[in-house]
């Protein structure tokens, strides 16, 4: 009798952690919720999350997809307030995460196109990584069958509004700019020879070391990423990894 009293306790001790654990991670819809929510292997309780930020479109998740791609998620357009995900809710934490974090990001352009007259049902994938794999949508490529759309950067400062603005309400005359290619950016890109000395970023930084016309170029590596400690290492000797963080003033001259 104890027994059965004790297991019936724990069922309803267990349902109601359950209650709380759902309402927590709801209320604060964030990637790693997700994540969670997937360890759980609660795909009612991913879908809401979600919800949060997809409101008033009703988002379904197919827990059966197995794709090993999982930066590609494929994006069913059922109805205007109802949308479906393939994603490969079995990959790692790991991989998870920044998936979710990408559509968390695109979600305004997703609502958009589910509220807007131009809506029809259908599928398409999307290339969350940064390089495109499969056609469809994605935010960086040069493939006829991929469209273009803007990268998760641009929708999340909208459309940079906080340097444009900054910009535009400190204007520098034309003729005090200076008279500088200016450019920084991590030592990401693929090259076609697989070497590091061939990546597109890096012949840039090396075109300007070696021009005669020295005063022209302010080019220079903000970040080294992809790249291993040899490499890393060699870059920092040739003086291609340069300071990021300048002054606005000195920054904004650069700029027409």
């Amino acid at each position: 009798m104890f027994k059965s009293i004790r297991l019936r306790l724990r069922q309803i001790t267990f349902f109601l952690e359950s209650i709380f654990r759902s309402k927590k991670l709801i209320q604060n819809p964030r990637p790693i919720n997700l994540v969670r929510a997937c360890k759980f292997k609660d795909t009612r309780l991913a879908e809401s999350i979600f919800w949060t930020k997809f409101n008033p479109i009703e988002v379904k998740f197919n827990v059966n997809y197995l794709s090993s791609d999982i930066d590609v998620v494929r994006w069913h357009a059922i109805s205007p307030n109802q949308l479906e995900f393939d994603i490969n809710m079995n990959a790692s934490n790991e991989a998870l995460e920044p998936t979710f974090r990408r559509i968390f990001d695109i979600s305004p352009l997703l609502k958009k196109f589910h509220a807007s007259e131009y809506f029809h049902s259908g599928w398409i994938d999307i290339n969350l990584g940064d390089y495109a794999k499969k056609d469809g949508l994605a935010f960086c490529s040069n493939r006829e069958n991929q469209i273009l759309i803007p990268d998760i950067d641009f929708i999340g400062t909208h459309g940079y509004d906080e340097m444009r603005s900054y910009f535009g309400s400190n204007l520098i005359p034309w003729e005090q700019k200076k008279e500088i290619l200016f450019w920084r950016g991590s030592s990401t890109g693929i090259s076609p020879s697989g070497s590091w000395r061939d990546l597109q970023r890096i012949k840039l930084c090396e075109i300007a070391a070696n021009s005669k016309n020295q005063d022209l170029f302010d080019v220079g590596l903000s970040n080294i990423v992809q790249l291993n400690k040899s490499a890393e290492n060699e870059i920092k000797t040739l003086g291609y990894l340069k300071d990021y963080k300048l002054a606005f003033p000195q920054y904004r001259r650069h700029f027409s």
